[in-house]
């Protein structure tokens, strides 16, 4: 009985002291890819629109300068938007021995405005993952788009793994009594 109860007590102890960074937004969609000159590329994102929750970016990579616009609605209208993006990776990888690989593209958008950007500080970083050697005519399915907050996560009070500490140790104290 002495190992449970030590075994009990570690596992309050272990319990996280921060939460990690979750999407605000997330959904599915397809993108379709425009590359007929050479030099620019235009991108859509189409949300798959199951969800209530319509999530569009719109881009064009012109001559290695990325312009970008971000809009995130539902049904009572623009929950956040920008037409500013800061910065932007894109990372390919090629197919490895014929499997497919995930791909992502992360898009970083300043200039926030709508009726929730109070769930972000400054930026909202827009991460996409898709298969790019499922593309055909241009288009990419089965991508989805995750938006992320640049607002660190709020952590979980120290106290609260002493509490649940000091509580099972009153459950301890109080069934050793009635024996």
């Amino acid at each position: 009985m002495t190992f449970l109860k030590t075994l009990c007590a570690a596992a309050l102890f272990s319990l996280p002291v921060a939460a990690f960074a979750s999407p605000v937004y997330q959904s599915g969609g397809s993108i379709l890819i425009d590359a007929s000159v050479p030099t620019d590329i235009l991108g859509d994102f189409f949300d798959d629109g199951a969800d209530g929750l319509d999530i569009s970016v719109t881009g064009s990579l012109t001559g290695g300068v990325l312009s970008a616009d971000l809009l995130v609605s539902d049904g009572t209208g623009s929950l956040l938007s920008s037409g500013s993006d800061l910065s932007s990776v894109f990372d390919i990888i090629p197919p490895d021995n014929g499997a497919a690989t995930q791909d992502t593209a992360t898009i970083v958008f300043d200039a926030l405005s709508g009726a929730e950007t109070g769930l972000f500080g400054s930026t909202a970083s827009v991460v996409f993952s898709f298969f790019a050697e499922d593309e055909s005519f241009g288009f990419i399915d089965t991508a989805s788009v995750e938006v992320f907050s640049d607002l660190a996560p709020v952590p979980l009070p120290a106290s609260v793994p002493l509490r649940g500490a000091a509580l099972l140790g009153a459950f301890a104290v109080s069934r050793r009594r009635r024996q």
